[in-house]
C-alpha cells in the first residue's frame, strides 16, 4: 500500500510539473495577438522549427528556420543569443513546445511560444 502511494504521488508530482511547464516564470504560451506584438518590439528572435519544406511554403517574416527534426537541432539552437527573447513556432505547437524545453536547457530565460503555430498565425493573417 505504501508503495502504491508512493507511486500515486510520484505521478501526481510529474503531472502538475508537466501541466505547469507555461506558468514558469519567462516560459510563456501565448495567442497570435499577443505573439506578434512581442515579436514585432524587435528585441528577440523569431525561431520557426518547422522542417526547410514547410518554411519555404509560408513564414512569419524575420523568421529563423533552424529545423526540430536536424540531428544537430541543440547545437544549432546553442548558438542564438540566450539573452534575447526568443518567439518559437511551429506548425501547431508541437515541436515548439519540444524545442523550448531544450532551449531552456540551453540556459534561454525568455522564450514565449505560438499556441496552435503557424496555423493559427495563417488564420488570423489571411
Amino acid at each position: 500500500m505504501k508503495n502504491l502511494i508512493k507511486i500515486t504521488t510520484l505521478v501526481f508530482a510529474l503531472f502538475v510539473s508537466a501541466s505547469s511547464f507555461a506558468q514558469v516564470p519567462g516560459y510563456h504560451d501565448v495567442q497570435v495577438g499577443e505573439f506578434e506584438k512581442l515579436a514585432k518590439a524587435g528585441k528577440g528572435i523569431i525561431l520557426d522549427v518547422r522542417t526547410p519544406k514547410e518554411y519555404a511554403e509560408g513564414h512569419i517574416n524575420g523568421s529563423v528556420n533552424i529545423n526540430y527534426f536536424d540531428k544537430d537541432f541543440k547545437d544549432q539552437v546553442a548558438k542564438l543569443d540566450s539573452s534575447k527573447p526568443i518567439y518559437v513556432y511551429c506548425h501547431s505547437g508541437g515541436r515548439s513546445s519540444k524545442a523550448m524545453t531544450i532551449m531552456k536547457g540551453e540556459g534561454f530565460t525568455t522564450i514565449y511560444n505560438l499556441t496552435g503555430g503557424y496555423s493559427a498565425w495563417k488564420n488570423v493573417h489571411k
